[in-house]
Parts: C-alpha cells; sequence; structure tokens
C-alpha cells in the first residue's frame, strides 16, 4: 500500500514539496473547495503528473490504483465499460484463485522484507545504506589524506581538489591501476617544486676549474733542487764552504759594473776571477733560475685564472650549490695559493734553497665535488625540464602512490567490508528477482482462472437492485449489444444517460464504481489487490442517498480493514461536514485516531496550499467545538496569549445547550451565591441564555480556535461546581472529543 505522497510545484501547492506520510489502511483527508483535495487525489494515483511529486510504496511493490473523483465520472458516464465480476457457482476456481493470491501475498511480503533488508522500510536504511556509510566514511579518510598534501601537491590533485567523491573514485582508481614505485615524500616534494611550479626553465651548469696545471706545479722538481754553480771551478770551494752561492749570484751583476773591482770591498781581482764566476754560474745553472721564474709567472697566472673561475662561481651560484660552505673552501685555496706564491718568490730570490708547496688537492676537490654535486641537480633539472610531460606524469603516479600508501590500511578494510556488502546485495537482488518471477506466473495463472468464470452481468444485477430499492425505478442499466458496455435505459428502452439529474448520474457512476472495486474492466485482473480513492464522492446528491453512499463506503473500510477482498488501502478525500461526520462515525474511537486510521485537513493560506496531520476526527459536533474554544482559551490564559472575542458567546452557548436544552436546570437563583465582579459577570451569562439565542443543537462545522479571559473562566467553573455538575466540566474540560451526557 501507500506509506507516504510528497507533493508541491502542481496546481495550488507551492514548490516546496510536503510530505503527507504514515498512511494507514484508511485515510480521511478533509477540506473546503478549492484547497487541492482532487490535486491531491490525482497526484496519488498518477504522481508523474508534477515533477515535485512522489509516491513511496510499501516495500516497493505499486498496486492498481482505482480513483473515483470527476475524471472518472466524465470518462465514464454514458459509455460504461462492461464490469467483469467471478460469476455464480465457481467455487471451486474462485477457491482456487484465493489461494493463489494468498501465494501471490506471500511472495510480495517475502520481497518486501527481501527489500526492507535491502534498502530499509523507507528505502533509506538496509544493506545499501552500510555500503553509501561505508563510501561517506572512507570518502572522509582519503579528503583527510588530500588536506595533508594539497599544498605541496596541488597539481597532481587537479580535478579533484573540490570534490570529495571525485577525489575517492580517483583513489580507487590508483588503486586498482597505479604501478608506481614508492618514493620518499621529502623527494616528491622537491621534485614537485620543479615539475608542479610555474613553467620552470633550463638552469645553466657551473664552470668546471681546471686544476691540473696548478696540481703540477706542485710537484716540479725545480722546487726543490739546489740551483748553485759547476763544482770543479777553483772558486767553487770558497763558495760552496761559505754557503753563500746565491749572494755570489746576485753580486755579479755588481762586479761587472765595477770594472772588475769586488763590488763589496773594492779590491782588485785577478784576471782569472771573472772568468771563474762565469764558469761557476754556466748554463745549467741558468737554465734551472729560469725555469723557476718561468714557474713563478705560470702559477701566478693558473692561480689567478682558478680564483676567477671559482669568485664566479661565489657570484652566481646558482640553485642548488651551498654557497656558505663553498666560499669557505675557495678562501681556504685561496690561501693556500698566496702562501705558495711566496715561496716560490722566494725560491726565485734564493735558487739553491729547496722548497716544498702547500697543496690545494683536497679543498680543490671538495669544491669540485660541490660543482659537480649541483651540476648533477641542474642536470635532473634541465632532464625534467626536457621531458616535462612525461616528468609530471610520472610524479603524478607516485603522488598517487604516496597516497595510496597512506591509506593502505583503510583501503584493506574498505575492500574487504564492500565486497561483503555487494555479495549480500547481489543475493537480495536474486531473491527479489525471484519473488517477482513468481508472483508475475502466479499473475498469469489467476489471469488464466478469471477468464473461465467472468462475466459483467452480475455488476448489471447488482447496481439495478440497488437502485430498485432506493427508489430509483425510472431507469436500469442493461447489457450492451456488444456485450461490452452498460446502456442506461428507461422501462420503455429509450436512452436514459442524456436526461438523468446531476444526482443521478452521480449515484449511478458511484454503484459503477462501487462495484469495479470487486471486478475489472478486462475478463482478468478482477480479484488484484488495489488501492482506492473517494473524491468528494457524494457531490449533488440529496441526504437520503448521501446515507446510501456513507453506507456502501464504510463497508469498503470494513472488507479493508479484515482484508475480505483486494482492498487493501482506502483513501476518503471530501468537504461535505455531514458526509465526513457520517462516513468517520465510529464508537471505538476514543478522542484519538483508530490505529488503522489517519486525518488530515488541507487549507489555503497565501492562495497556497497546506496539509496538516491530526491526532483525531477534525470534524466534531457543535457542542464539542464550543468546549474547544473554551479549552483553548484556557490555555491562552495560561500562556498569556490574546484572547478572542467570541469567548463569551461560546461560554454562553454551553450553558443554554447544558442546561437549558439537556438539563432543565433553573438556574434563577445561581448567580445570587456568587459576591463583587463574579456576580456581575454570572447574571450576564445567564440573562443571556433566558433570553433564548440560537441553540447549539446538532449543527456541525470545522474546528476552530477562540480565546478568552480569565475571569469569565473562572466564573463559568462555578456555575457547573454551584450546580453540582462538576463532573461534566472535569469531563468536557480533560478529554477533546468526548461527548456530554
Amino acid at each position: 500500500m501507500i506509506e507516504s505522497v510528497t507533493i508541491g510545484d502542481i496546481a495550488t501547492y507551492p514548490k516546496a514539496p510536503q510530505t503527507l506520510d504514515d498512511f494507514q489502511v484508511i485515510n480521511f483527508v478533509f477540506g473546503s473547495n478549492g484547497v487541492g483535495k482532487s490535486t491531491l487525489g490525482r497526484v496519488l494515483k498518477d504522481p508523474t503528473i508534477g515533477s515535485a511529486c512522489s509516491v513511496r510504496w510499501r516495500g516497493g511493490t505499486k498496486l492498481d490504483v482505482l480513483a473515483l473523483n470527476r475524471d472518472f465520472i466524465d470518462d465514464n458516464f454514458g459509455q460504461l465499460r462492461g464490469v467483469f465480476t467471478l460469476g455464480e457457482q465457481q467455487t471451486e476456481i474462485e477457491e482456487q484463485i484465493e489461494k493463489k493470491r494468498e501465494e501471490q501475498r506471500a511472495e510480495a511480503e517475502k520481497r518486501h522484507k527481501l527489500r526492507a533488508t535491502l534498502r530499509g522500510e523507507d528505502g533509506a536504511g538496509g544493506k545499501q545504506q552500510e555500503v553509501s556509510t561505508l563510501e561517506d566514511q572512507f570518502k572522509e579518510l582519503c579528503w583527510k589524506v588530500f588536506e595533508k598534501h594539497d599544498s605541496a601537491f596541488e597539481k597532481a590533485f587537479q580535478g579533484h581538489r573540490n570534490n570529495k567523491n571525485s577525489f575517492k573514485t580517483r583513489v580507487l582508481k590508483e588503486h586498482a591501476e597505479n604501478t608506481a614505485s614508492s618514493k620518499p615524500l621529502e623527494d616528491l616534494s622537491d621534485r614537485a617544486l620543479t615539475v608542479f611550479g610555474n613553467t620552470p626553465e633550463a638552469k645553466p651548469l657551473l664552470p668546471v676549474p681546471s686544476t691540473e696545471s696548478i696540481l703540477a706545479h706542485e710537484s716540479n722538481e725545480v722546487l726543490q733542487k739546489k740551483v748553485i754553480g759547476k763544482d770543479d771551478v777553483d772558486i767553487a770551494a770558497m763558495i760552496e764552504r761559505l754557503g753563500n752561492s746565491d749572494w755570489v749570484q746576485q753580486g755579479l751583476p755588481y762586479f761587472h759594473a765595477n770594472d772588475g773591482a769586488c763590488p763589496f770591498c773594492q779590491q782588485d781581482t785577478p784576471p782569472t776571477f771573472a772568468s771563474s764566476l762565469e764558469d761557476y754560474f754556466d748554463e745549467t745553472f741558468t737554465k734551472d733560475k729560469r725555469n723557476i721564474a718561468q714557474l713563478s709567472e705560470q702559477y701566478t697566472r693558473d692561480a689567478e685564472n682558478l680564483i676567477s673561475v671559482l669568485d664566479g662561481i661565489i657570484e652566481k651560484p646558482g640553485e642548488y650549490l651551498d654557497t656558505t660552505v663553498f666560499a669557505s673552501q675557495v678562501e681556504s685555496i685561496k690561501s693556500t695559493l698566496d702562501a705558495n706564491r711566496l715561496q716560490i718568490t722566494a725560491k726565485t730570490n734564493e735558487p739553491s734553497r729547496p722548497i716544498t708547496l702547500k697543496s690545494v688537492k683536497e679543498p680543490l676537490e671538495a669544491v669540485c665535488r660541490a660543482i659537480d654535486e649541483a651540476n648533477t641537480r641542474t642536470t635532473t633539472h634541465n632532464t625534467r625540464v626536457a621531458n616535462l610531460s612525461s616528468e609530471k606524469k610520472t610524479l603524478t603516479a607516485e603522488v598517487w602512490r604516496l597516497v595510496l600508501d597512506e591509506l593502505a590500511t583503510d583501503l584493506a578494510d574498505y575492500s574487504k567490508k564492500k565486497t561483503g556488502l555487494e555479495s549480500a546485495i547481489a543475493s537480495l537482488n536474486a531473491q527479489i528477482a525471484e519473488c517477482d518471477s513468481k508472483h508475475a506466473e502466479l499473475e498469469r495463472e489467476i489471469a488464466d482462472l478469471e477468464q473461465q468464470t467472468t462475466s459483467i452481468q452480475p455488476t448489471i444485477n447488482a447496481i439495478n437492485s440497488t437502485l430498485s430499492k432506493f427508489g430509483f425505478t425510472s431507469f436500469s442499466l442493461a447489457a450492451s449489444e456488444d456485450g461490452k458496455h452498460y446502456r442506461l435505459v428507461r422501462r420503455s428502452g429509450e436512452d436514459a444517460s442524456r436526461t438523468l439529474s446531476e444526482g443521478e448520474k452521480t449515484f449511478v457512476v458511484f454503484l459503477y464504481f462501487y462495484h469495479l472495486l470487486d471486478g475489472s474492466l478486462d475478463a482478468s485482473g478482477t480479484t488484484s489487490d488495489r488501492v482506492v480513492i473517494f473524491d468528494d464522492p457524494v457531490s449533488s446528491l440529496d441526504s437520503d442517498v448521501l446515507f446510501i453512499v456513507s453506507t456502501l463506503i464504510r463497508e469498503v473500510f470494513q472488507r479493508a480493514r479484515d482484508s475480505s477482498s483486494g482492498i487493501r488501502q482506502v483513501f476518503l478525500l471530501t468537504h461535505n461536514v455531514y458526509f465526513h461526520k457520517e462516513v468517520t462515525f465510529s464508537g471505538n474511537r476514543a478522542g484519538k485516531a483508530l490505529r488503522d486510521e489517519t486525518f488530515w485537513v488541507l487549507s489555503r493560506s497565501q492562495s497556497q496550499s497546506r496539509v496538516k496531520r491530526c491526532d483525531d476526527n477534525p470534524v466534531k459536533t457543535s457542542y464539542e467545538l464550543l468546549w474547544d474554544e473554551v479549552r483553548d482559551a484556557a490555555r491562552a490564559i495560561e500562556s498569556g496569549e490574546a484572547i478572542g472575542i467570541r469567548f463569551e458567546n461560546s461560554l454562553r452557548r454551553i450553558l443554554e445547550h447544558y442546561f437549558k436544552i439537556l438539563g432543565s436546570v433553573n438556574l434563577d437563583e445561581l448567580y445570587k451565591r456568587f459576591e463583587g465582579d463574579e456576580k456581575i459577570l454570572c447574571q450576564s451569562l445567564l440573562s443571556w441564555v433566558h433570553a433564548g439565542s440560537h441553540a447549539a443543537m446538532d449543527d456541525a462545522h470545522f474546528t476552530a480556535s477562540e480565546q478568552t479571559a480569565s475571569r469569565h473562566l473562572r466564573v463559568f467553573e462555578r456555575i457547573f461546581t454551584e450546580s453540582g455538575h462538576t463532573a461534566h466540566y472535569e469531563m468536557m474540560m480533560g478529554q477533546s472529543g468526548v461527548a456530554a451526557p
């Protein structure tokens, strides 16, 4: 049966949909004309007429819906199609049909339970909801990893950064397809600066200084050689004994400039002395001395070139060189080179003095390593720039691998649970499909049985019997020549369809619909389960026929309640107070709706329909309504709300109805029991009663709400107390809807 209906953006209903839910077997909807009852009835029958309308069926099983409304009357009167019902004397077939119907209902109930397990009673639970919850939980876990790494890997997550579901879907896709190897976060972050940063450019390599020549100077043999003259010259022994070869060599130019005299003591020298000096400082000595001079020049030049390269690197170190350490190492090299140049200068001045240069090999190797490392990183960067598209693809895959690694435990748990749920859902769907198949097969078997025993004649007989019983004797139903339709005919056989009154036409169509509930417009389907809608079925009917219709509809209610036919649920919509009061009568209803029924009120506010559920029947007698107004006023007094102007009249009408009309109680002396203002108020109320206003007998109204002042209410209560009718006052004030004795 129908569990709920959602209605909106259609006719007088606002765009914001309203939902009527928790429908029971019997459902009453009351409202005046023009508030949207017929629209609600049409949506119940066919929710597709409105884009914001929908109907939820119990267990998802949709039943046939038969609706008696203006559309039905317009579509059927004048061309009443034959109603096929089960013929008489077919007990055996009827029993077979009922047995198969019970099997159908069992399959439907089984299917309902399976669907409830699959998606919950309200369509928002069960195994499907468990899957949804699992997906949501895993989605949040994925999003936490995203938020952790988004700032570093924004480009890798591009296209999935603003949607949690999209990010989760990508995680699952990568889980199935990603073959990248795991890389440290630091490495990925460093590469991302280049690959995912602003459009990168190739970077220049650092120049690599030449070190071979400067290092080769350190092992030059002349540095350790004592550069002196020939030892077989007659003055060699003296020079060697004195150990002043360098001093003699330096004084030689002065000797030549002093015309052969000693430049130091100014004594004349022997004629052979000059030739002895020349022989002592021979060609070998001169060559070695020249080598020392050349070494000095070359060392200075090579040192300056090296320092120039190193200073240039410090000035433009690039992105990957640690300039602090590098500059420190360069300063060490400079210091060593300066010291070595001083050493070489000293050797130039004193060729006979052996010297050893301090090696710059280790600091040079250190700076060269630093340069090589920086150039390696620069080369890697330049390779990435040259192969940016491939690098992005590779890095993106490795970033997603990082995400997968961090979600490894959660992914395993998610996959295990989802596999289990999907298996359960597949099993449930298979069982539901099996139920559907069995249900359809039973429907085919029932249709075959129905075709063996259905006829349109029983409906003719039943409708004519009802018409005759209630005095409609001037016309009747007869079968058409084709045996598939009904005709309305006079006793003379003439067509009566054009001469019937509106009331007669309405009553005929009602009886036609009433019998259609037990049949079908086809030879099959006469026993299918169905939902019935009555939309103002008593329009244009007089009071006698209204009573007949209400009696027949109450009989339909009972059949729905005890499942004695295919009627599973009934909706009744009306604006007629008397009809509503009659058709809803129940001696078992004590102040609230029965468990198998619901009450609804439709109204219009600012041209828009509004629907409200009521705990009890909202249509009552005038006497009950007067007490409703008193109770509402009492609640208003307690909450400090405003009181309506009709409150006093309500009090007076209650007093007249109860004491004067029903009880014949003499209230003439009652006011004497009051004092002060209360006495005046009592006289006011009682004088109105004696004046004889219109009595609130059996007229009926729709429930309204009025208020009053506390003093009037206090006097009103004391009238009942002083007259010995406290029990009636307490009953009417304490329990809404209880009739007065």
